[in-house]
Protein backbone atom coordinates (compact mmCIF):
# COMPACT_ATOMS: atom_id res chain seq x y z
CA UNK A 1 0.00 0.00 0.00
CA UNK A 2 1.01 3.67 -0.58
CA UNK A 3 0.15 6.74 1.28
CA UNK A 4 1.35 10.30 1.22
CA UNK A 5 0.40 12.85 3.93
CA UNK A 6 -2.38 12.08 5.78
CA UNK A 7 -3.07 9.30 3.68
CA UNK A 8 0.03 8.02 5.04
CA UNK A 9 -0.96 8.56 8.30
CA UNK A 10 -4.08 6.13 7.73
CA UNK A 11 -2.02 3.23 6.60
CA UNK A 12 -0.13 3.48 9.33
CA UNK A 13 -2.25 3.57 11.67
CA UNK A 14 -4.52 0.96 10.80
CA UNK A 15 -1.49 -1.38 9.97
CA UNK A 16 -0.51 -1.31 14.05
CA UNK A 17 -4.05 -1.64 15.25
CA UNK A 18 -3.66 -4.79 13.02
CA UNK A 19 -6.81 -4.46 10.14
CA UNK A 20 -4.46 -4.46 7.08
CA UNK A 21 -5.22 -7.86 5.94
CA UNK A 22 -2.80 -9.02 2.31
CA UNK A 23 -0.50 -6.51 2.79
CA UNK A 24 2.84 -7.28 2.59
CA UNK A 25 5.13 -3.99 2.09
CA UNK A 26 3.61 -0.52 3.37
CA UNK A 27 5.67 2.98 1.76
CA UNK A 28 4.51 5.75 3.47
CA UNK A 29 5.46 9.26 2.17
CA UNK A 30 5.39 12.54 3.80
CA UNK A 31 3.82 11.21 6.68
CA UNK A 32 3.33 13.51 10.29
CA UNK A 33 4.66 12.02 13.78
CA UNK A 34 1.51 13.34 15.56
CA UNK A 35 -1.99 14.26 14.47
CA UNK A 36 -2.45 17.30 16.85
CA UNK A 37 1.15 19.08 16.53
CA UNK A 38 0.59 18.77 12.48
CA UNK A 39 -3.15 20.07 12.69
CA UNK A 40 -2.37 22.93 15.10
CA UNK A 41 0.85 23.86 13.13
CA UNK A 42 -1.11 23.45 9.60
CA UNK A 43 -4.08 25.80 11.06
CA UNK A 44 -0.98 28.51 11.73
CA UNK A 45 0.15 28.15 8.82
CA UNK A 46 -3.18 28.74 7.34
CA UNK A 47 -4.52 31.18 9.17
CA UNK A 48 -1.60 32.90 11.04
CA UNK A 49 -3.12 32.39 14.33
CA UNK A 50 -0.66 30.95 16.88
CA UNK A 51 -0.99 26.56 17.05
CA UNK A 52 -1.38 27.04 20.88
CA UNK A 53 -4.85 28.73 20.01
CA UNK A 54 -5.19 26.34 16.88
CA UNK A 55 -4.32 23.29 18.98
CA UNK A 56 -7.00 23.28 21.58
CA UNK A 57 -9.86 24.76 19.11
CA UNK A 58 -8.97 21.72 16.72
CA UNK A 59 -9.39 19.08 19.47
CA UNK A 60 -12.51 20.53 20.98
CA UNK A 61 -14.62 20.81 17.82
CA UNK A 62 -13.11 17.28 16.63
CA UNK A 63 -13.45 16.00 20.12
CA UNK A 64 -17.43 16.52 19.55
CA UNK A 65 -18.10 15.97 16.30
CA UNK A 66 -16.90 12.43 16.15
CA UNK A 67 -15.62 11.97 19.94
CA UNK A 68 -12.18 11.68 18.88
CA UNK A 69 -9.39 12.80 21.04
CA UNK A 70 -7.29 14.15 18.52
CA UNK A 71 -4.08 14.01 20.97
CA UNK A 72 -4.10 9.82 21.01
CA UNK A 73 -3.57 10.13 16.99
CA UNK A 74 0.10 9.87 17.49
CA UNK A 75 1.34 7.84 14.79
CA UNK A 76 4.75 7.25 16.43
CA UNK A 77 3.47 5.55 19.15
CA UNK A 78 1.28 3.41 16.60
CA UNK A 79 4.32 2.13 14.64
CA UNK A 80 5.46 0.62 17.70
CA UNK A 81 2.97 -2.43 16.81
CA UNK A 82 3.79 -2.43 13.08
CA UNK A 83 4.24 -5.91 11.76
CA UNK A 84 4.04 -4.91 7.89
CA UNK A 85 7.56 -3.28 6.60
CA UNK A 86 7.25 -0.50 5.49
CA UNK A 87 9.42 2.21 3.52
CA UNK A 88 9.63 5.74 5.19
CA UNK A 89 10.03 8.37 2.39
CA UNK A 90 10.36 12.19 3.50
CA UNK A 91 11.47 15.12 1.12
CA UNK A 92 14.03 16.95 2.67
CA UNK A 93 11.94 20.26 1.25
CA UNK A 94 8.54 18.55 2.47
CA UNK A 95 6.24 22.27 2.87
CA UNK A 96 3.33 20.18 4.66
CA UNK A 97 5.39 18.07 7.47
CA UNK A 98 8.66 19.01 8.57
CA UNK A 99 11.79 16.57 7.76
CA UNK A 100 12.76 15.69 10.91
CA UNK A 101 9.02 14.02 11.41
CA UNK A 102 10.02 10.87 9.70
CA UNK A 103 12.69 9.77 12.23
CA UNK A 104 10.34 9.18 14.90
CA UNK A 105 8.45 7.18 13.22
CA UNK A 106 11.46 5.56 11.39
CA UNK A 107 12.80 4.42 14.74
CA UNK A 108 10.21 3.92 16.82
CA UNK A 109 8.27 1.24 14.27
CA UNK A 110 8.41 -2.47 14.96
CA UNK A 111 8.63 -3.88 11.51
CA UNK A 112 11.75 -4.30 8.69
CA UNK A 113 11.73 -0.90 7.42
CA UNK A 114 13.66 1.35 5.36
CA UNK A 115 14.18 5.05 5.49
CA UNK A 116 14.30 6.69 2.26
CA UNK A 117 15.13 10.74 2.49
CA UNK A 118 14.38 12.45 -0.64
CA UNK A 119 16.35 15.54 -1.78
CA UNK A 120 13.56 15.92 -4.78
CA UNK A 121 10.19 17.11 -3.41
CA UNK A 122 8.34 14.10 -4.47
CA UNK A 123 8.91 10.01 -4.71
CA UNK A 124 7.44 9.87 -8.49
CA UNK A 125 10.84 12.49 -9.55
CA UNK A 126 12.93 9.40 -9.27
CA UNK A 127 11.33 7.85 -12.19
CA UNK A 128 13.91 6.60 -14.66
CA UNK A 129 16.89 7.19 -12.71
CA UNK A 130 19.34 3.93 -12.31
CA UNK A 131 22.09 5.60 -9.39
CA UNK A 132 22.60 3.36 -7.00
CA UNK A 133 20.52 5.08 -4.22
CA UNK A 134 17.50 5.61 -5.84
CA UNK A 135 17.74 1.73 -7.20
CA UNK A 136 18.58 0.86 -3.34
CA UNK A 137 14.36 1.13 -3.08
CA UNK A 138 13.84 -1.88 -5.85
CA UNK A 139 16.01 -3.89 -3.66
CA UNK A 140 14.21 -3.54 -0.16
CA UNK A 141 11.08 -4.33 -1.80
CA UNK A 142 12.63 -7.60 -3.94
CA UNK A 143 13.42 -8.64 -0.57
CA UNK A 144 10.25 -8.51 0.88
CA UNK A 145 8.52 -9.77 -1.72
CA UNK A 146 10.79 -12.93 -1.91
CA UNK A 147 10.03 -13.68 1.77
Amino acid sequence: MYGHGVGANAILNTSSLGKLKNVQLIISEGAYDNGYTYLSKRCQRDTKINASICGPVIRQVIKKEIDIDIRKLDTKNFVKKNTIPTIYIHSKDDKEVLFKSVFSLYNNDASHNMLFPLKEDHFYELEGKDDDYSLSINEFIKEILEK
